[in-house]
């Protein structure tokens, strides 16, 4: 009975020595079976380099499915689609809704990192209103197509500030038919037409008579990707502005050449347009500023400044800088600090336009800017 018993402790060792690595390697296997930890998404880049031969835009189109989440989702894909397979490396969304505005950064983030596609800059401005009731949020893109779209290069257009604003009572469609007449004009100094125009967006003070400015524009530019926004809900003046970009037919001679106004008068207010050879550029994501003291300008233009040296190129090296304020008044003092670290002698285009929002309470403007390589 003993020998017996003895037996059998023995044998159940002997299982339990032969099971042991056998149910090791099954643990071993479920392990290697279960779902990775997700990585934490990355954050949006404060600045993109880029080949201006290559650059396309696009714009979604408007929608009222849905809250502002779902939008922000569904202009995201079409813009991925859009595309046609290129790298989106910049996305300005205009949101009018009184929603959070992180949304966008947060929706994006999230879809092009599950998508495993680079991150793009981005710049978030609340506007008084699109063309579409329902319709919250639209996204307009610049893109690296796969092969050189832009050969001879671009031209960069701001909008302009006075050319735009009524001095006499004038409907929208006037006020905007006035902008985009500038803009052919300027165009066509620099050896181009209305069809080279691949992208035009205009700032206005209301979307009245929208069917009569879509049609217009979209017959003087047949080829560009058109986005049009009320700036403000409450606007305390008729204006329109307008900017675009466009392909240039013949190369400029220089990298960079400055097209300059003094439409403000006898003192310049910075150049209206830009001739850019195809090369490398650096494109920024929106820098905030927060209150409104000088000292607290200078400060945003200085973090600014550190980005672009991040990014190997300088301040001093901007050749358009749009800013987007919440009043006229802090558009003044914008600019009055900029030539503090822009060239004075050669100040870089872009629209300033008054905004309803911005995507944190207590900021006062934002910028994005485009800058050559560092010379």
């Amino acid at each position: 009975m003993g020998i017996a018993k003895s037996s059998v402790i023995v044998s159940a060792f002997v299982l339990m020595a032969v099971a042991r690595p056998c149910f090791a390697q099954v643990m071993e296997l479920d392990k290697d079976k279960r779902p990775q930890k997700r990585e934490e998404p990355q954050s949006l880049p404060l600045a993109v380099q880029a080949d201006a031969e290559r650059l396309t835009f696009h714009v979604s189109p408007l929608s009222a499915k849905g809250l502002l989440t779902q939008q922000i989702t569904d202009a995201v894909k079409y813009i991925l689609k859009a595309n046609g397979g290129g790298t989106v490396i910049k996305l300005r969304a205009f949101v009018a809704s009184s929603g959070d505005l992180r949304r966008v950064q947060s929706v994006v983030t999230e879809m092009f990192s599950d998508r495993l596609r680079p991150l793009p800059a981005l710049t978030v401005i609340q506007v008084g209103q699109v063309p579409l009731a329902g319709a919250q949020v639209v996204l307009e893109s610049i893109s690296l197509a796969k092969k050189p779209m832009n050969r001879n290069g671009l031209i960069f257009v701001a909008g302009d500030p006075l050319g735009g604003r009524a001095d006499i009572a004038k409907s929208p469609a006037e006020l905007v038919a006035r902008s985009t007449g500038s803009i052919q004009r300027i165009v066509e100094d620099a050896h181009s037409g209305g069809t080279d125009v691949i992208a035009l967006t205009c700032f206005t003070s209301s979307l009245d008579g929208y069917a009569e400015i879509r049609k217009t524009t979209t017959a003087l530019f047949p080829q560009a990707a058109v986005n049009i926004v009320q700036a403000q809900r409450a606007p305390d003046m008729p204006m329109a502005q307008c900017e675009a970009v466009a392909r240039l037919r013949t190369a400029p001679q220089k990298a960079i050449e400055l097209v300059s106004d003094t439409s403000g008068g006898s003192v310049p207010r910075g150049a209206r347009a830009v001739l850019v050879k195809a090369g490398r550029i650096t494109m920024s994501s929106a820098q905030l500023a927060f209150q409104s003291e000088p000292a607290d300008v200078r400060l945003a233009f200085t973090r600014l400044k550190g980005t672009l040296e991040q990014a190997g190129t300088a301040i001093s090296n901007v050749f358009f800088a749009n800013f987007y304020t919440l009043t006229r008044g802090m558009l003044d003092r914008t600019e009055a600090v900029r030539s503090e670290f822009f060239d004075p002698t050669r100040l870089p285009a872009g629209t300033g336009v008054p905004v309803e929002g911005l995507p944190a309470m207590d900021a006062s403007f934002s910028m994005d800017v485009i800058a050559s390589p560092a010379r």
